[in-house]
């Protein structure tokens, strides 16, 4: 996706409905996307299969309509929350990142495909309900290189 995208940067932001800091950290995700033009998906962790993912996706769509939605694969990752994440932050998480298990996360790709961070509650410096600073101090620098 990053590398078919056309932009310099392509950001996959984790959410589930039922995570409060998805939500409260997802108007971050979307005006970091907007403020520095990036490919911009938010990957749901729930299963395609379960009751959840729909309201995600419709809440998702009453923030912004033109949001981009992308659900792992039941068939890969399996249908339980937790080990279909564990999998997929295992695989997409590059060895000189601490691989942390958690929601809300940012995982940017340069346009090669290549993961160039993924950050965890560990990296937010502040309170868990504002994720700015460490967007400003994580992701922000990577952006303007």
């Amino acid at each position: 996706m990053a590398q078919t995208s056309g932009k310099k940067n392509t950001l996959f932001y984790t959410f589930g409905i039922w995570c409060e800091p998805c939500r409260l950290h997802l108007p971050t995700a979307i005006k970091l996307a907007k403020d520095y033009d990036l490919e911009f998906y938010v990957l749901l962790v729930d299963s395609e299969t379960s009751a959840k993912t729909p309201r995600a996706v419709e809440y998702l769509q009453k923030q912004d309509k033109d949001l981009k939605i992308a659900i792992l694969k039941d068939a890969v990752y399996g249908e339980k929350t937790q080990k279909r994440n564990t999998k997929f932050v295992t695989e997409v998480t590059p060895p000189e990142f601490e691989m942390v298990d958690d929601y809300s996360k940012y995982i940017l790709l340069n346009n090669q495909g290549k993961v160039i961070m993924v950050t965890n509650w560990q990296d937010n410096p502040g309170s868990w309900e504002d994720d700015s600073d460490m967007v400003e101090i994580k992701i922000v620098p990577l952006l303007k290189n």
